[in-house]
């Protein structure tokens, strides 16, 4: 099954499971508006709070390292960054794969993942997340997301010795990127 057919499906459940979500609406729509709060006094400007906590959790049990710049709401700054910046139609669908990512684990009947256990969290990323099938393999495409958040920090980058484009010696020797980075 595709991709496509997959986001189909879950769209056609959510439909389905519309009424239910109604009903529950005076639990949850108390909790997006302590959410939206929390957001500003944080300091973020797309992320809610537990979709940071969420892409913090699942970096700091995917990547076996010190935390970039000593603390792992780095790589939660680093996505909110990227989406707050970012102009496209679909940006909306990193903040959706932070949401999947906290309730993959009710597809399996566990607690959303925020509220695992740190075993149970290593157990769920290694049974589920490594090869990626059915359902699942939406949520390892997080995976990435959880990397790339944690690889941008410039603290990351001198300790594995990444050296950007601009930096490298054979980069500023040709007149004509610069040109081209400048009109860009």
């Amino acid at each position: 099954m595709t991709l496509n057919a997959y986001l189909v499906t879950a769209v056609i459940v959510l439909v389905l499971l519309s009424p239910l979500f109604l009903l529950a609406s005076p639990v949850w729509v108390p909790w997006l508006i302590i959410q939206r709060r929390s957001q500003r006094k944080l300091g973020y400007r797309r992320l809610l709070p537990f979709m940071a906590g969420t892409i913090e959790n699942y970096t700091r049990l995917m990547i076996r390292g010190e935390a970039p710049g000593g603390d792992w709401a780095n790589v939660s700054r680093n996505l909110d960054r990227y989406i707050a910046e970012t102009r496209s139609p679909r940006i909306w669908r990193l903040q959706l794969m932070c949401l999947i990512m906290e309730v993959a684990p009710v597809l399996r009947l566990r607690l959303p993942f925020s509220l695992l256990s740190e075993n149970a969290r290593e157990a769920f990323i290694e049974n589920n997340l490594k090869h990626g099938r059915g359902l699942m393999r939406i949520v390892s495409m997080g995976r990435q997301l959880a990397r790339l958040c944690y690889y941008a920090t410039p603290g990351t980058h001198q300790r594995m010795g990444f050296v950007p484009m601009p930096q490298r010696a054979a980069w500023r020797r040709q007149p004509e990127r610069k040109l081209a980075e400048v009109a860009a």
